[in-house]
């Protein structure tokens, strides 16, 4: 994972190439590969599978609706050292790598075929991390991301590189 976005537990992948992951990206020559961390991995949050976290320019408003996308797969080639069945989950907290608030979990249907997901959330409370892992639990099982969009409330992308805040706290409220 490259800047800026922070490693939370393990070793994510920049794949096409490591384990024996070769499905093209969705978009561009490279997208993230996270193993779900069965058995845990050390001194995760949780005994969690990989993860990134990103903090945002705005908090996420507390009762507010957002939107994302993102593509999902599964690589299940023959050759691959992990199969699939990891699901992405995604939270809301006040530090990198917080897992306070589950706000979407979801993973593809099909092996081998990108499938774009439409993401909502809604925060109970403000956030201003947001935070992708890797979950199944059965062990040795991976999760591909790649092609992340923007997030959006109404029609305001508050996750762009130029995006600004304002309103009280400098926080869109």
């Amino acid at each position: 994972i490259g800047a800026p976005w922070g490693i939370c537990c393990g070793t994510p992948d920049t794949v096409p190439g490591p384990f024996g992951v070769d499905m093209p990206a969705s978009d561009g020559t490279a997208y993230l590969g996270l193993w779900d961390g069965a058995p845990p991995i050390t001194g995760c949050t949780g005994g969690a599978g990989e993860g990134g976290s990103q903090k945002f320019p705005c908090a996420l408003i507390a009762g507010k609706t957002y939107t994302f996308t993102l593509d999902l797969a599964w690589d299940l080639n023959g050759t691959a050292a992990y199969t699939q069945g990891a699901d992405l989950e995604v939270y809301g907290g006040m530090a990198s790598c917080a897992k306070t608030q589950l706000l979407w979990s979801g993973a593809p249907t099909v092996a081998q075929a990108w499938q774009t997901k439409t993401v909502t959330i809604t925060p109970t409370s403000n956030w201003t991390y947001i935070s992708f892992f890797a979950k199944s639990g059965a062990g040795s099982k991976y999760i591909l991301v790649d092609n992340l969009g923007p997030i959006s409330r109404a029609s305001a992308a508050i996750a762009s590189v130029n995006a600004s805040c304002g309103g009280p706290g400098n926080d869109g409220s």
